[in-house]
């Protein structure tokens, strides 16, 4: 046990240096803490003006984005972590080798990931820090503590949404635009600045199967102190985010498969 425990920590430590090689520490700073105020900061002057148009109260709806905003900044770390970590082993040219290990590949996948769940837990409450601090979110002891939980389940569950996509950083050259295209559509369908239920009932089954949607409706209950609904919503987001966890392994399996077969495995 205490071996495993070991293997995932130093493979996690590894992974994440190896993945900001390219950054000194200044500028990892303006990334951790800059990029997440200016993206919660734009929403909130929108939320701010528009409150003022229909003569509604701005710290609701300010709350509302804060809230949202503060649990998409993780999907950086959920959703770049798993198909960066993919890219950059075929970029130096070690994926071939680490392919041929006789190492339990979900185990390495969970390794892989650990170190991108303490930080994008982090970027979560750096978030929250702004909104308390500069914005005017307010939460009681309890719904802290709740708060505590959700962003652990949340980022535990979206691991698994980010997984099921490094599959094609293994077959396509570039992962960039994929991405950059699910970034956008996390932060459309999972309601990060705007109720859920607006979009078209078709497209909210796309939204529930995400696990971030579910984390993101806990956080604002738990803000407005609703506290009932909040362990449903968790357990659904647990289980969404253990069937893409199983689903990301497989679709991993299947294009480094299609990747060996078409010779692109070590290909850039």
């Amino acid at each position: 046990m205490m071996r495993t425990l070991k293997f995932v920590f130093r493979t996690g430590i590894f992974t994440y240096r190896a993945l900001f090689t390219w950054i000194n520490p200044p500028d990892f700073v303006v990334v951790k803490l800059g990029v997440p105020f200016f993206l919660v900061l734009t929403f909130v002057l929108i939320s701010d003006y528009g409150a003022a148009l229909t003569g509604q109260d701005a710290q609701s709806y300010i709350n509302f984005v804060v809230v949202g905003n503060a649990l998409y900044v993780s999907t950086f770390n959920t959703l770049m972590g798993p198909m960066f970590f993919v890219f950059n082993e075929r970029r130096e040219g070690t994926l071939e080798l680490l392919f041929s290990t006789p190492v339990n590949r979900p185990l390495l996948n969970i390794a892989k990931s650990a170190i991108h769940i303490g930080d994008g837990i982090f970027g979560i409450f750096i978030v929250l820090l702004y909104g308390v601090t500069l914005f005017g979110l307010r939460m009681s002891v309890l719904g802290s503590l709740y708060m505590i939980v959700i962003a652990f389940l949340s980022v535990i569950s979206m691991m698994g949404f980010g997984l099921l996509f490094s599959g094609l950083a293994l077959y396509y050259r570039q992962p960039h635009p994929i991405v950059s295209m699910m970034l956008s559509a996390t932060m459309f369908f999972c309601g990060v600045t705007f109720p859920v239920g607006m979009l078209p009932q078709s497209l909210q089954y796309i939204s529930k199967a995400i696990p971030l949607t579910h984390g993101i409706e806990a956080a604002r209950l738990a803000v407005i102190e609703e506290f009932s609904p909040i362990p449903m919503l968790l357990a659904r987001e647990l289980i969404v985010g253990a069937l893409l966890f199983c689903l990301g392994s497989f679709v991993l399996g299947y294009f480094e498969h299609l990747a060996k077969k078409s010779g692109k495995l070590v290909f850039f």
